[in-house]
């Protein structure tokens, strides 16, 4: 388990690290959501819960993914029983399954019940990297739980799984990176419209509420739960970077 966690760490601190390398000092400020920055306490503690929740990830996953449970799963080994094309559907399948887990669980975090627990997390309300996992240990639970159901209700190999798990970790590190790399044309657009941006999840943490979708925003669309400034918010960002470019080219 440490090995496994370690490894599970690594890959955290490597994309979290390099996402806050790369935004907090190579881009614009101009492209930062909200103009001020998050002091160094909030930062820390964004960085403690997500350590732990990652020992609560790693070893959830041992103890219900392992040799003894595996022939209980429909994951495979063998590459040419499904073939390539599903092998790379099957990714895909993973993350709408995923998005739809999460949006639903994470409409029940915002209830009375669970807001506690949910408030770990919005804590940061000037999220950063560092932030994509900061979670009270029960939310933990509740996050890594599509983990444990994927293999359970898809085929999937694991090589599929890993690559799914990865792609999670450097979307939900976008999301909380306090940054919109999308360019407005894409954010603006009809296929735009139904991705899931920065900027509406950094309006999640600000404003705590709506917008709880986290690749997609085809269910905070379809049950009417997207902020209703997200256009206004996604041409104020945009324009101020335009603004900038624009003297900085006169």
């Amino acid at each position: 388990m440490v090995e496994a966690w370690f490894y599970n760490f690594l890959f955290y601190l490597l994309s979290a690290g390099l996402a806050y390398y790369i935004f907090y000092f190579w881009l614009k400020k101009e492209r930062k959501i909200q103009k001020a920055d998050s002091n160094v306490d909030s930062k820390v503690r964004e960085f403690k819960d997500s350590f732990v929740a990652l020992l609560i990830f790693t070893a959830l996953s041992m103890l219900l993914l392992n040799q003894e449970t595996f022939p209980y799963t429909l994951m495979y080994l063998d590459g040419d029983k499904y073939g390539v094309p599903y092998f790379i559907l099957s990714i895909f399948i993973s993350i709408i399954i995923h998005d739809t887990y999460f949006y639903w669980t994470h409409r029940m975090l915002h209830t009375k019940f669970f807001q506690k627990i949910h408030r770990v997390h919005h804590q940061s309300h000037n999220p950063t990297p560092w932030a994509a996992f900061a979670f009270h240990p029960v939310e933990a639970l509740i996050q890594n739980g599509i983990t444990i159901i994927l293999p359970f209700i898809i085929p999937l190999h694991p090589l599929a799984l890993l690559i799914f798990l990865m792609f999670s970790t450097f979307y939900t590190v976008y999301v909380h990176s306090g940054y919109e790399l999308f360019p407005k044309f894409l954010l603006r657009s009809k296929v735009g419209k139904w991705i899931n941006s920065s900027i509406g999840h950094n309006m999640h943490h600000e404003l705590y509420s709506q917008s709880y979708g986290l690749y997609f925003r085809f269910w905070d669309v379809v049950m009417k739960t997207a902020h209703p400034q997200y256009r206004e918010r996604i041409d104020l960002l945009t324009d101020r970077v335009s603004k900038v470019d624009k003297r900085k080219v006169s």
